[in-house]
């Protein structure tokens, strides 16, 4: 009887076979090297560009890169960031040149902020947040009769953060306090997704974005965090919104270390950054692949969507690294497509 060859062989080919190598990171060079990504995308609305670790030059340069290539060669008018609904509209005048550098000096220090409250003032202001929501709400007609719909929407959506972040300000400190419960983290998820949704829905007719996010926020399936504890994740609810009008690419790296966040109350941002050594990645990751495949040295975009299965139909590829940790997950099902890079440098461009 002949022998099956092991899942790692089998994932080791199939990498081989269908992995693209790509030819630089430079987003100023050209980009016919990335027309695979074009098939991958197709018609889609949202194509979200992920990133396995914040604070990485590589992942930065890639974003420029693809995100150029979306633009000029599929049609993308419009870029999404991981970032806050109300901060992005002084950066968007800013990007078309109508604002000044002074308009971006100002970094909120909500969080630190937050947690200097007692318990009575943090529950005052969730109170008083509910109460604003309801009445915007309620007095929508009012309000639109003296400004515009378009400048309510605007001001509701400004409130639902307040609230959502308040939400999530609790949830953490929960979560870090060992009282956290089982979704608490998808509040988050699920306002950013909303806002993607908001922002098609006040958008021209044929507008199509490019959402930059954590891998860990575009991933399209259920996160396991451990210990009980899960997240609903922003793509999945927007594919649960948007279907086949909504793709994902991840972005990983094939390096031994990667900077990772570390909390500290005593810092401005509340945590520092350190470089973390990793293990080697485990059989069944997307980095094990691509190192048996040999292409750990490459910088590589490979399609997952037929991705090998076991016999039971359970992808094959069950892992991915997130920071400096490895997550547990069926890959195919949560993102369309990977773009791998074999180096990590820290970005120079962020100080702490």
């Amino acid at each position: 009887m002949p022998v099956q060859p092991s899942s790692r062989t089998v994932l080791a080919d199939w990498f081989r076979k269908r992995s693209t190598t790509l030819t630089t990171l430079d987003p100023q060079q050209p980009l016919d090297d990335l027309g695979a990504l074009r098939e991958i995308v197709g018609d889609a609305r949202v194509v979200a560009i992920g990133e396995g670790a914040h604070f990485v030059e590589e992942f930065s340069r890639a974003r420029q890169r693809v995100l150029r290539f979306l633009a000029e060669r599929c049609g993308f008018t419009v870029v999404a960031f991981e970032f806050g609904f109300s901060e992005a509209f002084p950066l968007d005048r800013w990007l078309r040149g109508e604002g000044e550098d002074g308009d971006l000096a100002e970094v909120s220090r909500a969080a630190p902020k937050w947690a200097g409250l007692d318990a009575a003032e943090q529950n005052e202001l969730t109170a008083v947040l509910a109460r604003l929501l309801l009445r915007l709400r309620a007095a929508e007609p009012l309000y639109v009769s003296r400004s515009s719909q378009l400048r309510f929407d605007i001001a509701r959506r400004r409130v639902e953060a307040a609230c959502h972040t308040d939400y999530m300000f609790q949830a953490m400190n929960a979560l870090l306090s060992g009282r956290g419960l089982a979704a608490d983290l998808s509040v988050r998820e699920i306002y950013m997704a909303e806002s993607v949704r908001w922002h098609l829905d006040h958008a021209e007719p044929g507008t199509r974005i490019v959402l930059a996010a954590h891998n860990s926020h575009i991933h399209k399936t259920t996160l396991e965090l451990g210990g009980g504890l899960t997240a609903l994740t922003m793509g999945q609810h927007l594919q649960r919104m948007l279907g086949q009008d909504y793709r994902t690419v991840a972005f990983v790296h094939t390096a031994d270390h990667v900077p990772e966040m570390y909390p500290d109350q005593s810092a401005a941002v509340g945590f520092t950054l350190a470089e973390a050594h990793l293990q080697p990645a485990e059989p069944g990751s997307v980095e094990a692949a691509l190192t048996d495949a040999g292409f750990a040295d490459r910088i590589t975009l490979t399609d997952l969507r037929d991705a090998p299965r076991d016999a039971q139909g359970a992808p094959l590829l069950n892992s991915i690294r997130s920071q400096s940790s490895a997550l547990s997950t069926p890959v195919p099902e949560a993102f369309d497509a990977v773009l791998a890079v074999p180096t990590v440098t820290r970005d120079r461009t962020v100080h702490f």
